[in-house]
C-alpha cells in the first residue's frame, strides 16, 4: 500500500507523519509541482514557518533542507508507482497515458 492510501494507524511510524507530500496536481492530466521551476518563474520560497507575533512571522533557515526532502520524496513516490504498475504488467506509454 502507498503512502497516499494509507491511514494514520498504517504509518510504519509516528515521524512518517510529517514525512513531505508528493507536490502533485490533477490539472489537465496531472503534472507535477517542481518547486525550482515556481522559484525560476518568480515566486520566492521560504524556509518552515515557526511562529507569528502580530503581523511578524518567523521563519527557519532550512529552505533547503525543505527543497531536499521534497526532491527526494517526489523521486520515491515516482519509483513506488513506477514499481507499482510494473507489477500490474502495465507500461507508462507516454506522459498523456499514465499506468
Amino acid at each position: 500500500m502507498g503512502g497516499i492510501e494509507q491511514t494514520v494507524d498504517q504509518l510504519p511510524s509516528a515521524e512518517a507523519r510529517f514525512a513531505p507530500n508528493p507536490q502533485l496536481t490533477g490539472k489537465n492530466g496531472g503534472y507535477t509541482l517542481n518547486l525550482h521551476q515556481l522559484a525560476r518563474t518568480g515566486v520566492v520560497l521560504l524556509g518552515r514557518l515557526t511562529g507569528v507575533d502580530g503581523y511578524v512571522i518567523t521563519l527557519a533557515a532550512d529552505l533547503q533542507e525543505n527543497l531536499d526532502k521534497a526532491d527526494q520524496a517526489s523521486e520515491d513516490f515516482k519509483k513506488r508507482r513506477r514499481l507499482k504498475c510494473a507489477a500490474r504488467g502495465l507500461l507508462r506509454v507516454s506522459r498523456k497515458r499514465r499506468c
